[in-house]
């Protein structure tokens, strides 16, 4: 079975130059040529309302990925694994992808299963993997300063693409896009490492820090949805808000609570959201608490900064005169603490993603 359909989709390689071509989007009638790793001209810059949209998963990389035919292999018999319980004999191929402007440092693999994902019988998935950086021109409209600052760090990256089988198919419906990203958003949860710095969704023009979350969301049963709710918007507030002063007062109050309960081990995931300094800038950000000694608290950054020069993960100090707010989960699963929380959902009622 996977011999004839590795068959049939290099038949239409050959007939059509998919895996040749220079992956230049294209009108929605006839074969997918879409560039399915976004780096054909997006909708809204001066190309028609009708060209294809990408549909694919990148991950933007601080560096080239190391893998190879069988670690994708891997990868994917892992991944789609975990889909529904279902053991699937995956194959892959070494097959040519150009990518305008990049020569030499292309790898792609091409990968069927047997039996088929659900709801993709007719499609297969390419593992495409770039040592230079992303420069799809929908990228130049990243506004958020931490995506910015991730996409300017990043020299590589890999994209995982819907490759249609057949060349007489019809647009894909809601429910197979959906089959499509949960399959290749866990894959690419598979190939997730310390290298990997943001997930890129160029269908949706939308982008993700790598994290615990985001990468707990590619897990995900509806990943796209679960993606979204780790989006935490940026709220600027005054120092002088009065709601805002009085839920950090209270925090403050019962700060010696959250001290004692981290210590005596009551409860999960500690975190304080603290102001931190580098140079003129600060922002007040959350940090999950390693250590309290004395009146210095010590942290990872929890989520990704705005304004700072740093990263999730990396670790900081900070006094306990910095708290502006605190939390843990308690055995029961609710949240103790969180100030703050419910000030800044009031004054972000109505907010918006940004597309």
């Amino acid at each position: 079975m996977l011999r004839r359909l590795f068959a049939r989709v290099l038949a239409l390689a050959a007939m059509t130059g998919l895996l040749a071509c220079n992956r230049e989007p294209t009108q929605s009638a006839g074969p997918d040529r879409r560039s399915a790793s976004g780096q054909g001209e997006p909708r809204g810059s001066g190309s028609t309302e009708d060209v294809d949209v990408p549909i694919s998963v990148v991950l933007l990389r601080s560096k080239p990925w190391s893998g190879d035919l069988r670690t994708v292999e891997r990868a994917a018999q892992q991944a789609w694994l975990d889909l529904d319980g279902t053991e699937r004999t995956v194959s892959a191929r070494t097959i040519e992808v150009a990518v305008p402007g990049v020569e030499g440092k292309v790898e792609s693999y091409l990968l069927l299963a047997e039996p088929p994902l659900p709801r993709l019988q007719e499609q297969a998935i390419v593992v495409i993997a770039v040592a230079a950086p992303y420069a799809a021109p929908e990228t130049a409209r990243i506004t958020d300063g931490a995506l910015r600052a991730l996409f300017e760090k990043h020299q590589a990256w890999i994209a995982i693409d819907l490759f249609r089988v057949s060349a007489t198919q019809e647009d894909l419906s809601s429910q197979q896009k959906a089959a499509f990203y949960r399959a290749a958003c866990a894959l690419a949860d598979r190939l997730l490492d310390q290298d990997s710095l943001m997930i890129y969704l160029p269908e949706l023009r939308r982008g993700y820090a790598v994290s615990e979350r985001t990468a707990k969301a590619l897990r995900a049963s509806e990943p796209l949805r679960a993606l979204a709710s780790t989006v935490e918007p940026i709220v600027e507030i005054g120092p002088d808000d009065p709601e805002l002063k009085a839920a950090e007062a209270k925090a403050r109050e019962r700060l010696e609570e959250f001290i004692e309960a981290f210590r005596a081990g009551v409860g999960e995931r500690h975190a304080v959201k603290v102001r931190l300094q580098e140079g003129d800038v600060s922002e007040v950000i959350w940090i999950r608490v390693l250590s309290i000694e004395g009146d210095t608290i010590r942290g990872a950054i929890a989520n990704v900064p705005y304004r700072l020069k740093l990263e999730v993960g990396d670790v900081v100090e900070a006094t306990l005169d910095d708290v502006h707010d605190w939390a843990y989960m308690a055995e029961d699963g609710s949240i103790v603490g969180a100030f703050t929380a419910e000030v800044l959902k009031r004054k972000t009622r109505g907010y918006k993603a940004a597309p």
